[in-house]
């Protein structure tokens, strides 16, 4: 010792020199003693009970804190740091766990005295890593408040592992069957069964982790059989174990039955039935079976411990009712009770020397009462006559009885209400008798007198005339002596027999005596209502025939009765009138003219009037003049709303009414016949008339006097087929119509139409609009301009399935000679045979799409490119264009919304040529050439300037210096050979040539390929066509035979050489567009 203090001292020594410690000069013994102590855990207790794992790891419940006691070596008294939330320090260390805890929260560490600490765990820290699910084993290292850490550290092992709870009562009953075992039923607490906690982010039941239920039988030669135990699928309840060990099996509640003490009931969850394999009969030791159950993780739970008391002989007590009737009998042993009533034999196991009490209950005593009781054997039997109770000590096997006695019952001899007889059940009083009071009635019975009795409902008993009421009238029984007795009675008040009627409504309306034979009402219908009495007509009543609201008929009207009767029925007086309907004037006519009307089947008139009774109805039937139909109707000056056709009726007529109607122009029916043409004609050509004719068949213009010539619309007007279709035959006399006013055509044919000289539009001449619909059709007509049609400053529309066909003119627009406006939608067609003319500046209107391809063939007033032909829904295919001067096919196409001309580029590039192989006798090849597109050589490379090339090497012309090696040309129209400048000698396609040769030093040069080759316009598809003039040669492989560049399209292909002197490619753009 005094060696180290020598060594501490020297080391001190600098320290000292400046700190001047006073502590130390004092007494430097104790000062190195103190800095050289050590502080450290010795030991450790749990403070709440813990169980060890199958690893014999502690476990504690996270039901509540965990506090554990540390014990501490700390001879100098040293005040040591805890840890805090703030600053944990790392003073205890969960070195197993990812997460560590939090300080003060979740763990908490104390000092108390010098030598103890108290560790504590919170119940939320232990319930997060429960079933353990996690090692809670801490490293304490200790800290003294001065700054020193202490080198020794401390750790023990511990789990967060709630045990499985032990049965909190087991019940004894037994196996159903003759051949019955005894059966443990295990009750576990149902709120501790559905603990949760959450682990890992999942909330679980604190005991699904189960594993084993085992039960162990006293004296048993094994150390208890194992059953694996678990939650069922939805943690609802226990899943049933399966096993089937020699001690017994577990079984379902509905195999077992009570044995003394009450069984849970069938729907109770969490209890286990366990069948022993130990028989209900006598001979049985005292049997004890000890449950514990095990988790997962091997932690156990108390024992809990059943057991079965030994069993001596047993007896059978049967018991019964003599007869089964007037009561019943309840045998009661162990504190059980069973009764047997009715028919029924209640038998009981009862080990010899047992007491069995009885008690017999009449069903009424106030009918009943017990009598003799039986046993066989009487021994130890203690059951008298009369003696509702007994006792049985059992000694042998025994059969009790008991006899319920009936009570005699009363006779009845009198029985008065009023001083009339009511022992019938029933009296009628007179009418002025309203009341009945207990002393009313008189009661006697034989053999008796005086006996008392009481009256329900409770009297006196007021009746009003006519009213029936019930009494029941009791004697209570008299034990021993009589039985109870009861009667009801009916008694009835009498009615009053007068009865005079003063007044009664009529339709609301009083009518009082002297009563009239007739009645008028301002109504359809009548109604007889509150009939009114005298004073001395008490209870008095009539009725009406017929009674409700009555239909009065027009003109004859109803006969009514009223019958009058007393209270009591009796008939005093019938009341007899007839009621009719008031009458109204109604005035009717025709306004403006143009018709007539009529009022049922009275005679047609412009101006009439006539009576209807109230609510009554009149028909009104308008009859217009041809080519008239009805506008409208008005009552009393008042439009009708939705009533225009030609019937009109005025219904619930309550007042005078003025009734109108007024005509307008309607459908003018054009029968055929002669003059047909002359009648439509003056029809048409009316400035007023009807909306629309209609024509059935043809009409034929003729030679006969103004029966021909060309009809001048002069009103707005529908012409339509009366069926599938009509037609109008000019009959080459004349044009058919001059439109002035809207003019709509359906399902009708013009044909046949003429105007000559200079003279247009022979089907219509058109200022206003002309509409097109169905199958309307324009055929054969002729004229100078617009043979179908000539639009001036109006509309042609074409719409459905409308033709113009077969039509010709001398000089431009055979179907349409278009100076205004045409509008086609649909399946409208101008047959390609005729042509529509377009004015400058004017299109054809697709208003909708069309459905032909095409639908008409257009002859513009001038060609030139961005000409617009159609404008709307119209697409290229529903058009066919006129060539200008019948041979420069013009290209079109839609574009920006329109279809008009548009012209477009062709453009043949040759890009590049490559030295694909050399077969030369040296490694290069020496390359010139000619590239032509029709009469002109697009690219070309003399022979005293070859290029020299490897195998692999491409020339791109454009790379070198040649930037224009294309053929470029803008087409507006077609054939080719109309454009000279493109061929040398016109032809009909572009011809295109290519020919490859190579310098040769020694001998004649190279011929390396040869393309012959031309380019085609499909006008109708609007693209270009590549093929070859025959067979090639010179090495051509003929790679592209045909290749097809459509609108807007681009193709780019390769020429492929292959030839003895050598390999070569060369690659060619084809384009066609805008």
């Amino acid at each position: 010792m005094k060696r180290l203090l020598k060594i501490l001292t020297a080391a001190v020594a600098v320290i000292l020199l400046f700190t001047a410690c006073q502590q130390f000069l004092d007494n430097p013994e104790d000062f190195l003693s103190y800095w050289a102590s050590e502080s450290f855990v010795k030991d450790h207790s749990i403070g709440s009970a813990a169980r060890p794992d199958e690893a014999g790891v502690p476990c504690v419940s996270s039901s509540e804190k965990v506090t554990i006691m540390l014990t501490v070596h700390n001879p100098k008294n040293f005040s040591l740091v805890m840890p805090t939330a703030s600053a944990p320090a790392g003073i205890v260390e969960f070195k197993e766990l990812s997460e560590q805890p939090a300080a003060e929260t979740e763990y908490e560490l104390k000092q108390g005295d010098s030598g103890t600490l108290k560790l504590t765990y919170k119940k939320a820290f232990l319930q997060k890593y429960e079933q353990g699910s996690g090692s809670l084993n801490p490293t304490i290292t200790l800290k003294a408040k001065d700054g020193r850490v202490f080198k020794k550290t401390y750790t023990f092992g511990i789990k967060s592992n709630t045990p499985p709870p032990a049965p909190k009562d087991i019940v004894i009953a037994k196996t159903k069957g003759e051949d019955s075992r005894y059966v443990l039923c295990l009750k576990f607490d149902p709120d501790e069964m559905k603990k949760t906690v959450t682990i890992n982010s999942h909330e679980v039941k604190i005991h699904n982790d189960i594993k084993n239920i085992t039960i162990e039988k006293k004296d048993s030669s094994n150390n208890g059989s194992s059953y694996k135990l678990s939650y069922n699928g939805n943690n609802s309840d226990f899943q049933i174990p399966v096993e089937t060990p020699l001690i017994g099996s577990f079984t379902e509640r509905r195999n077992v039955q009570q044995l003394t003490a009450t069984l849970p009931p069938p729907q109770e969850k969490w209890v286990l039935y366990f069948a022993t394999n130990l028989k209900v009969n006598a001979g049985n030791d005292q049997t004890s079976y000890t449950i514990t159950l095990s988790d997962l993780k091997g932690v156990t739970s108390d024992k809990a411990v059943a057991t079965i008391e030994a069993s001596g002989p047993t007896h059978t007590v049967t018991f019964s009712v003599v007869g089964g009737q007037g009561g019943s009998l309840t045998g009661t042993y162990n504190g059980v009770p069973q009764t047997a009533s009715g028919s029924s034999t209640v038998t009981l196991s009862v080990p010899r020397g047992e007491n069995v009490t009885f008690t017999a209950t009449p069903t009424n005593p106030s009918q009943y009462k017990v009598g003799n009781w039986t046993c066989t054997s009487s021994a130890g039997f203690t059951g008298q006559s009369g003696n509702p109770t007994a006792t049985l000590t059992v000694r042998e096997n025994t059969t009790v009885t008991v006899q319920f006695v009936p009570l005699s019952a009363l006779n009845l001899t009198e029985l008065k209400i009023h001083g009339l007889n009511a022992l019938g059940g029933s009296v009628t009083l007179p009418y002025i008798v309203a009341q009945v009071a207990k002393s009313d009635i008189s009661l006697a019975f034989s053999g008796y007198s005086g006996i008392p009795f009481t009256v329900i409902p409770q009297l006196p008993l007021t009746l009003q005339p006519g009213e029936t009421k019930s009494i029941t009238i009791n004697v209570a029984a008299s034990p021993d002596n009589y039985l109870a007795w009861s009667k009801t009675v009916s008694i009835t008040r009498s009615k009053n027999s007068v009865a005079n009627l003063t007044s009664f409504k009529l339709n609301g309306e009083t009518k009082t005596v002297p009563f009239a034979g007739e009645y008028t009402v301002a109504s359809g219908t009548a109604t007889v209502t509150d009939f009114a009495f005298d004073a001395d007509s008490t209870g008095a009543t009539a009725s009406v025939s017929p009674q409700g609201n009555v239909n009065i008929p027009v003109g004859s009207g109803r006969n009514f009765t009223i019958t009058v009767k007393a209270q009591d029925g009796t008939v005093t007086q019938n009341v007899i009138f007839t009621v009719k309907r008031k009458e109204y004037t109604v005035n009717y006519s025709v306004e403006g003219g143009q018709g007539k009307i009529q009022a049922g089947l009275y005679t047609l008139t412009t101006n009439s009037s006539l009576s209807v009774a109230y609510n009554g109805n009149v028909t009104f039937t308008a009859h217009p003049d041809p080519g008239w139909e009805v506008d409208s109707w008005k009552v009393d000056g008042s439009t009708v709303s939705s009533q225009t056709g030609t019937t009109y009726t005025l219904s619930n007529v309550t007042g005078p009414k003025t009734v109108t109607v007024k005509f307008k122009p309607g459908v003018f029916d054009l029968a055929g016949g002669p003059d047909a043409w002359k009648r439509l004609k003056k029809e048409v050509e009316k400035t007023e008339g009807a909306h629309t004719i209609t024509i059935s068949g043809e009409i034929t213009a003729t030679n006969g006097p103004g029966n021909n010539g060309k009809i001048s619309i002069r009103r707005e007007l529908i012409i339509k087929s009366i069926g599938s279709s009509a037609s109008l035959n000019a009959n080459n006399l004349s044009g058919i119509f001059d439109v002035n006013n809207k003019l709509t055509l359906e399902n009708i044919t013009l044909k046949n139409g003429r105007e000559p000289g200079n003279r247009t539009g022979a089907g219509a001449y058109v200022n206003s609009t002309l509409i097109m619909k169905g199958s309307s059709a324009i055929t054969n007509c002729s004229a100078h301009k617009g043979g179908g049609v000539y639009v001036n400053n109006g509309t042609l529309i074409m719409q459905d399935s409308s033709t113009i066909s077969s039509c010709t003119a001398t000089d431009k627009g055979s179907g349409v000679y278009v100076a205004g406006t045409f509008e086609m939608k649909g399946n409208a067609r101008v047959n390609t045979n005729n042509d529509v003319y377009l004015e400058s500046g004017k299109s054809i209107t697709v208003t909708g799409s069309l459905s032909h391809h095409p639908a008409a063939r257009i002859t513009p007033n001038s060609y030139t490119n961005g000409r617009v032909l159609a404008t709307g829904a119209a697409e290229k295919a529903n058009f066919k264009v006129t060539p200008q001067d019948g041979n420069k096919y013009w290209r079109f196409k839609k574009q920006g919304g329109e279809v008009k001309f548009v012209p477009a580029k062709l453009k043949v590039t040759f890009n590049k040529i490559k030295c694909v192989e050399v077969k030369d006798a040296s490694s290069e090849a020496e390359y010139y050439w000619t590239m032509k597109v029709g009469k002109y050589v697009i690219a070309e490379r003399p022979s005293n300037s070859v290029w020299d090339a490897k195998k692999g090497h491409i020339y791109e012309f454009i790379e070198n210096g040649e930037y224009n090696k294309y053929f470029n040309w803008d087409f507006s129209y077609f054939p080719i050979s109309e454009i000279p400048d493109i061929n040398t000698t016109p032809k009909n396609y572009i011809p295109v040539y290519i020919n490859i040769m190579e310098y040769d030093k020694s001998d004649p040069d190279d011929h390396i390929g040869t393309t012959k080759a031309h380019l085609t316009y499909d006008y109708d598809n609007d693209q270009w066509k590549w093929e070859y003039d025959g067979s090639q040669s010179h090495g051509n492989q003929e790679s592209n035979p045909h290749i097809t560049i459509g609108d807007s399209g681009e193709e780019i292909f390769t020429e492929e050489y292959r030839t003895n002197d050598g390999d070569t490619d060369v690659t060619i753009t084809i384009s066609w567009k805008e």
